[in-house]
């Protein structure tokens, strides 16, 4: 595989009901094409050809069940023409798809190296521990849901109607239990994080910003499923004593 000749693949949001710009079209993936252009500009690429997917609800959650050459047609001639002009695949925008593990798990099955603009520490050797991580979280977010359900139901709940107040207090508690759920698994993963951070100072790498960088070159993720900042590095050492 040739590492100067790159296909682009671009998501874009569906136009809304009465808006001007079609899909494809407007400032969307105006900024992604310009993000592919700089990168191949610093890596003296040449783009050989660019793909467009139209991103709809269905392909956001990966949940329609149709493959990959139905919810993402584009990305699947992408993918092909990749293979076939032994060519990378470079995305512009991964952010909105890093937490779509059928997406990632495509990328990771189809033997084709890519690179992303917006997070380069993702690649064929760091695809599938993220994948792994967004499809966990989708599991503790679904079960949650269904755990919040079947409590409520055990208190009396009537679900699936208008009931006023009573529908207020459940969201409240609801959202009470969420937050603690988020504290609980913030709580552990600093005592799982915390080791490896204390490894990366071991070798010299102190600063919070430094440190956050070599987590997501590991792509290990936060506790959110979100890229390390200083920030969030600091709060880790905090929760951690």
């Amino acid at each position: 595989m040739r590492h100067d000749r790159y296909i682009a693949y671009y998501r874009v949001r569906a136009p809304r009901s009465g808006a001007p710009d079609a899909a494809g079209s407007g400032p969307d993936i105006e900024a992604q094409q310009s993000a592919v252009q700089a990168y191949l500009k610093d890596v003296s690429g040449k783009l050989i050809e660019d793909y467009s997917e139209t991103e709809s609800a269905k392909s956001k959650t990966g949940k329609s069940g149709g493959g990959m050459g139905r919810d993402r047609p584009e990305l699947a001639k992408a993918l092909l023409a990749c293979e076939a002009q032994e060519a990378q695949l470079i995305i512009a925008n991964m952010g909105r798809l890093v937490r779509n593990g059928g997406f990632l798990r495509t990328l990771e099955g189809s033997g084709v190296e890519f690179v992303a603009c917006d997070f380069p520490s993702l690649n064929r050797e760091t695809v599938a521990v993220v994948a792994a991580v967004a499809e966990e979280e989708h599991q503790r977010a679904s079960a949650r849901i269904k755990a919040a359900l079947a409590a409520a139901k055990a208190r009396g709940v009537k679900l699936g109607g208008d009931r006023g107040n009573s529908i207020a207090n459940e969201a409240h508690k609801g959202a009470e239990a969420s937050k603690q759920v988020r504290q609980e698994n913030a709580a552990r993963q600093a005592e799982d994080i915390k080791p490896i951070i204390d490894a990366i100072k071991a070798k010299g790498i102190t600063s919070l910003q430094a440190i956050a960088g070599v987590l997501n070159a590991r792509g290990i993720k936060t506790s959110r499923g979100a890229r390390w900042h200083a920030t969030s590095v600091k709060r880790i050492i905090e929760r951690a004593g």
